[in-house]
C-alpha cells in the first residue's frame, strides 16, 4: 500500500466530519441583542419619513423594507417586515473590523439578504 492510499481513509473521514459540521452550523449573523429586548421600551415601527441631509434612504431588499443610514466608513441597515411594519434587525457595515455585525435581530441571529 502506498503512503498516499494509507492516508486516504483518514482524509475521507475528515472531509465527512467537516461536511457534517458545516451542515449543522446555524445560518445568519449572531446579533448582540434580540429584537424583542431592543423594541420592548417603545416599539420599533417602520416610519417612511427620511430626514433631510441625504444621509438616509428607504429601500426594498428581499422581503424587507430597509432604512439605510450613511456615515463616514459606516452604513447601517434597519430591516422591517412590511406586513407588520415592525423592526426585524439592525445590521452595521463598517470599513473596519468586524466589517459586518448584527446589532439587533430575531432570536439573536439574522441572515441578511444580498441587495445592491
Amino acid at each position: 500500500m502506498s503512503p498516499s492510499s494509507a492516508r486516504m481513509p483518514a482524509l475521507a473521514r475528515a472531509l465527512v466530519a467537516g461536511t457534517v459540521l458545516l451542515a449543522c452550523r446555524p445560518e445568519g449573523l449572531p446579533c448582540a441583542q434580540s429584537t424583542e429586548e431592543y423594541c420592548a421600551p417603545g416599539g420599533c415601527n417602520w416610519d417612511p419619513t427620511v430626514p433631510p441631509g441625504g444621509y438616509t434612504e428607504n429601500r426594498t431588499c428581499g422581503p424587507y423594507n430597509v432604512k439605510v443610514h450613511y456615515g463616514p466608513g459606516f452604513q447601517g441597515r434597519d430591516y422591517y417586515d412590511p406586513t407588520t411594519n415592525r423592526l426585524v434587525a439592525i445590521v452595521a457595515h463598517h470599513s473596519w473590523e468586524p466589517q459586518v455585525e448584527c446589532l439587533v435581530g430575531p432570536n439573536g441571529r439574522f441572515e441578511e439578504p444580498y441587495c445592491n
